[in-house]
């Protein structure tokens, strides 16, 4: 909720233990229907290279659409300014 008008989820995930149990899409429904509330627009997942391998075709079946891709790194030097 850092934005307003758009809820959005980020950093959600299954430890190892649980995945291939289809427990994936049960949370996703659960997280989006926590998402929803008065003034709320429009629901955003961020997600990443280090996500399971199905994990974007799962958004998509929920409704998420993919609207922008971008690459990043994070240098050493920048991971220290960070602590």
């Amino acid at each position: 909720f850092r934005r307003d008008g758009i809820a959005e989820l980020a950093l959600g995930g299954l430890t190892l233990d649980f995945i291939g149990q289809n427990l994936g899409g049960y949370f996703l429904g659960w997280a989006i229907n926590a998402l929803w509330r008065p003034g709320i627009e429009k629901a955003a997942v961020d997600t990443n290279a280090r996500d399971q391998s199905r994990a974007l075709a799962m958004y998509q079946k929920a409704g998420f659409q993919v609207v922008r891709r971008e690459s990043s790194w994070l240098t050493p030097n920048e991971a220290l300014a960070a602590h």
